[in-house]
C-alpha cells in the first residue's frame, strides 16, 4: 500500500513537471503587425518604407528572435537587410511596447495597381523552425493611371450649319487596372459655342472599363442654325475611380468642325469681246452658294491656240461669304473665228476650316465672230463692192468728163 502511495505520488510530481515544461514553452507569444506604409499607396519602382512591431504578448520572456522579410514579387529589400535581430523580448507586452522594425522595400517597376501582400517569418534564436505569417496588406498605385479620350469621330465627317450629327467619343483606360465609376461631360453652355445637345444630355456614364480597354461613348448633338464654319474648342470633364477607391478628374479639351461642302456657280458676267473687237476684257462672277465662307480665293486662266491672255493671267479674288459673289477680271485676244470658245479656269481656295480645294471650270465665251468661210467671203465680198464702186465712181468721172469737153468743142 505504501509502495502504491510512493508510486502515486511520483507520478502526479511527473506530471507537474511536464505542465510546467509545456507552460514555459507556450508561455511566448509573438505577434507582428504592420504599423506603417510610407508612401501609401507606392508607386511602382519606389522605394518604401515599411514598419512592423513585434511583441511578446505571452507572459514568458523568450531568446533571442530573429525576424526575416520574404522576398517575393513585387517586392525586394531595398538595402539588402532582408533578416534583422530583435532580441530576447519580455512577456506580457502591450501595444505601445514591443521593438519595431524598419524595412526599406522596393517596388517592382512592373507592378500593378491594387493591393499586394508582403510575408515575414521568424525563430527564436538559432533553434528551432521558421514561423511564417502571411499577408500583410501593401497598397500600389500605378503611376500611369490615366483615363484618355483616344479618338474623336462624328457622323457625318462633315457637320454643316443646323445639321444633326453624332459624336463618338472612343475613352480608353491605359492603366493596368480597371478603373469604375466613369464620367464624360461636355461642356457646351457657353453662349458662343454653336452646339448644343439634340436627343440626349451631354453627359454619360459607365460603371467600369477593364485594364487597357475601350469604351465607346456616342452623344446625339446639333449644330446650330446661325452657326460660322471653323473649328471649335469644346471643353471636356471626365471623373472616375481606381479599385483603391480613389477618385480623380481633369479636364481635357475636344474640337469639333464646322463645315459645308464646297458650292461655287461661276459664269462669265460680261464681256467686250464682239465680231468686230477681238480684244477686250472679260468678267467672271463667282457666287458662294455654300452654307459657310471661302477665303483665299485666286482664279487663273491660261491661253491657248483660241484665245491668248492680255493681261496676268493669275488673279486674285479674295473671301467670298456664303450667299455672295465676287467678279475677276481678264484681258484676252480672241484668235478663233469660232463663235464659241472655251476658256479653262481654275479655282484655288480654302474653306472655313482652312482645308485647301481646287476646283476646274470651262467656260464658254461667245465671240459673235463668224465661220472663217463666212468671213473670207465677207471680205471678199466687201472687196468687190469697194472695187465696184471705185470702177463706177472712176466711169461716172470719165464720162461726166467726156460730155463736159464735148460740150465745150460744140460751143
Amino acid at each position: 500500500m505504501k509502495i502504491k502511495k510512493n508510486i502515486g505520488i511520483i507520478l502526479l510530481a511527473l506530471l507537474f513537471s511536464a505542465a510546467y515544461v509545456y507552460a514555459g514553452s507556450a508561455g511566448a507569444n509573438i505577434g507582428i503587425s504592420l504599423i506603417s506604409q510610407e508612401p501609401d499607396p507606392a508607386d511602382p519602382g519606389e522605394v518604401i518604407d515599411l514598419r512592423f512591431r513585434v511583441e511578446n504578448e505571452g507572459w514568458e520572456t523568450t531568446d533571442d528572435i530573429i525576424v526575416e522579410f520574404v522576398e517575393k514579387y513585387p517586392f525586394t529589400v531595398y538595402d539588402g537587410e532582408n533578416v534583422k535581430e530583435v532580441g530576447n523580448l519580455q512577456g506580457l507586452q502591450t501595444s505601445n511596447e514591443g521593438v519595431i522594425l524598419l524595412y526599406k522595400v522596393k517596388v517592382d517597376e512592373d507592378a500593378v495597381q491594387g493591393t499586394q501582400y508582403v510575408d515575414i517569418r521568424y525563430k527564436e534564436g538559432g533553434k528551432g523552425h521558421w514561423i511564417k505569417i502571411e499577408d500583410f496588406p501593401v497598397r500600389v498605385r500605378t503611376r500611369d493611371l490615366v483615363l484618355s479620350v483616344d479618338s474623336i469621330r462624328s457622323e457625318p465627317e462633315l457637320v454643316s450649319p443646323g445639321q444633326d450629327f453624332e459624336l463618338n467619343l472612343n475613352i480608353k483606360n491605359n492603366a493596368d487596372s480597371l478603373i469604375r465609376d466613369i464620367t464624360v461631360a461636355l461642356d457646351v453652355s457657353d453662349d458662343d459655342m454653336p452646339f448644343a445637345p439634340s436627343t440626349s444630355i451631354s453627359e454619360k456614364q459607365v460603371y467600369q472599363i477593364n485594364s487597357n480597354s475601350e469604351k465607346i461613348l456616342s452623344f446625339d448633338m446639333v449644330a446650330l442654325p446661325d452657326a460660322e464654319g471653323g473649328i471649335y474648342k469644346v471643353p471636356i470633364d471626365i471623373s472616375y475611380t481606381d479599385e483603391t477607391g480613389t477618385s480623380y478628374s481633369k479636364s481635357d479639351i475636344i474640337s469639333l468642325k464646322i463645315a459645308s461642302s464646297p458650292d461655287l456657280l461661276v459664269n462669265i458676267d460680261n464681256s467686250e469681246i464682239t465680231n468686230d473687237k477681238k480684244s477686250g476684257e472679260i468678267a467672271i462672277r463667282i457666287v458662294n452658294k455654300g452654307l459657310t465662307n471661302i477665303k483665299l480665293l485666286t482664279a487663273k486662266i491660261q491661253g491657248d491656240d483660241k484665245f491668248e491672255v492680255l493681261s496676268q493671267e493669275e488673279a486674285y479674288v479674295g473671301n467670298v461669304d456664303s450667299d455672295d459673289y465676287e467678279t475677276a477680271e481678264f484681258e484676252i485676244r480672241v484668235k478663233s473665228y469660232d463663235p464659241l470658245i472655251n476658256l479653262p479656269l481654275e479655282l484655288s481656295y480654302m474653306d472655313s476650316t482652312n482645308k485647301e480645294h481646287e476646283q476646274k471650270v470651262d467656260l464658254e465665251l461667245k465671240t459673235h465672230s463668224s465661220s472663217l468661210a463666212v468671213s473670207i467671203i465677207s471680205e471678199i465680198i466687201k472687196g468687190v463692192l469697194i472695187i465696184a464702186v471705185i470702177v463706177g465712181g472712176g466711169l461716172f468721172l470719165y464720162r461726166w468728163y467726156k460730155k463736159r469737153k464735148k460740150k465745150k468743142r460744140t460751143e
